[in-house]
């Protein structure tokens, strides 16, 4: 390889490794956040409430999929190309645009909610009507949700991203700040109050930041602007309609689980896995796609992008997976209460779903980044019908069978669940493989493929011995051995393809050898 090739390949490893470097200290820092509000709503509304919140998030997530015409994923490819050509005022008026499709959608979206409360209540609270004014109070949130998506997806498409990371944390402050003082004066009836707080406060967070740089203009009556946005808005139909099935599926899901504190435990135990850990997927949405977009027509270099990208997903997800198998219980009782221990072999058997997720994610944006969003519709319906169906067959297995393997925890079903959860993962990295393989020409390269069976290796070789009681010896003999090689593996890869690693180490000596430490 000549040297003009490997520079290329060392530069975008070294942007690849930036930008997952910044978005993922900033997930550390929600997650801490976060983990103090978790804890605190554990406490204060246990599983039962846990699982209350979770239904009500799901009917404001119903409703906002319904209506919000998936502007916020159309505009970003939109807005990001526009950015690249450079014209300020083009890019300052589709703003306009956006942001009026996005008033509109809102709107609507809350009239829609308010109309339909009696038949949300009837299908999500099996026809107790002591719920419907919660549901039309829930309106408020469903009016926030597509003003702050579309504010994102302004940061994201002009490439403001250490500002979008700025307001990620000040969000979660927000959402902190919001819904604890209700927990705790209200119990479960302030559940509702907090969720319409904290979404309009981080939808105010969103809204500060991008008037910096864009006031906030829309022409609610303007035909022109009306027109313009059709062509996003047909666009962005595929992946609103895709956002309803998977909103459906999980209230399905939820309909599976036989009462509030079975849905709070498989919440808690969602969450654990998606939103914690998934801390490593920020950056493949928030800087992967719009570059993956401005490049989408070349099959070669989408190919190196996509592998490049695979390649760091999975170095930096499988010692995560390994850690949190190693220490689940433990960690189960950091971030909620003894009451939630019943899900720890539900989200060992989950951690895979992580690891398949870090190799399909990349892959997975290659229909959006190419602007085929009928594509994206028929994947993301086939992943969340074998979704429904894998947890569907997995928690009613597990009831009768798993249940009595794990003497110590009483999951139950949940087990089923978590296995469920780990082969729809499986499923969907392998129908995406051979559909875009056929459709796009997405090719493996044999790095990749070997970094990726030498890491299944050390997830297989630790998972299995933290789901059987009593080898506790083997747990972390197993466990510790496949966390040291993931790290060698992470560490030969990237310092041979990329200066980012040996930058950090001469800043450190750098700051050793300074005066001040001498």
């Amino acid at each position: 390889m000549n040297q003009t090739k490997r520079k290329s390949r060392e530069a975008t490893y070294d942007h690849v490794l930036k930008y997952t470097g910044i978005f993922g200290g900033v997930q550390v820092l929600k997650i801490l956040i976060n983990i103090v509000r978790n804890k605190l709503t554990s406490v204060l509304l246990g599983k039962v409430g846990m699982g209350l919140s979770a239904v009500y998030s799901n009917i404001g997530e119903l409703v906002n999929s319904s209506t919000n015409m998936g502007l916020s994923l159309s505009s970003v490819r939109n807005i990001s190309e526009l950015y690249e050509k450079g014209d300020d005022e083009v890019v300052s008026h589709y703003i306009r645009v956006v942001r009026t499709w996005s008033f509109w959608t809102a709107l609507l979206g809350a009239l829609l909610c308010l109309a339909l409360s009696p038949l949300l209540c009837h299908f999500f609270f099996d026809g107790d009507n002591s719920h419907i004014f919660d549901i039309c109070l829930l309106s408020l949130m469903v009016f926030s949700i597509p003003i702050e998506a579309g504010e994102c997806s302004i940061l994201k498409g002009i490439r403001q991203l250490k500002c979008l990371s700025v307001v990620e944390v000040s969000a979660a402050i927000c959402t902190l700040l919001c819904t604890v003082p209700f927990y705790y004066l209200m119990g479960m009836r302030g559940i509702v109050l907090a969720l319409v707080l904290s979404t309009w406060s981080i939808a105010g967070c969103h809204l500060f930041f991008t008037t910096r740089f864009f006031p906030w203009r829309i022409s609610p009556f303007s035909k022109k602007v009306f027109k313009e946005g059709l062509g996003l808005a047909k666009l962005g139909i595929p992946y609103m309609l895709a956002a309803i099935f998977t909103t459906l599926a999980t209230s399905f899901v939820f309909g599976v689980l036989e009462d509030d504190g079975e849905i709070g435990l498989f919440k808690a135990g969602y969450n654990l896995i998606f939103t914690y850990a998934g801390m490593v997927f920020v950056a493949v949405e928030a800087d992967y796609f719009p570059r993956l977009s401005a490049i989408n027509n070349d099959r070669i270099k989408t190919n190196a992008v996509i592998n490049q990208q695979i390649d760091v997903c999975v170095l930096l997800m499988t010692p995560l997976v390994i850690l949190l198998s190693l220490f689940m219980p433990h960690i189960i009782r950091m971030l909620y209460t003894n009451d939630f221990i019943p899900i720890a072999p539900m989200a060992v058997c989950a951690i895979f779903h992580l690891f398949f997720k870090a190799i399909t994610l990349p892959i997975a944006y290659l229909p959006l980044a190419k602007g085929n969003s009928m594509m994206f519709l028929v994947m993301e319906f086939l992943y969340d019908a074998a979704y429904v169906a894998l947890i569907y067959f997995g928690y009613h297995w597990g009831v009768e069978y798993i249940h009595y393997s794990f003497d110590t925890i009483p999951s139950g079903g949940l087990v089923g669940t978590g296995i469920g959860l780990g082969l729809a993962g499986l499923f969907d990295l392998i129908i995406i493989f051979f559909v875009y393989s056929w459709h796009y020409k997405f090719r493996f390269s044999r790095r990749t493929l070997k970094l990726i069976g030498l890491e299944f290796v050390c997830v297989c070789a630790t998972v299995p011995f933290c789901l059987v009681g009593g080898m506790r010896v083997l747990k972390y003999s197993f466990g510790l051995s496949a966390l040291a090689l993931s790290l060698y593996l992470a560490w030969r890869l990237l310092s041979k393809n990329s200066d980012f690693l040996k930058k950090l180490l001469n800043k450190f000596r750098h700051s050793s050898n300074c005066d001040c430490c001498k």
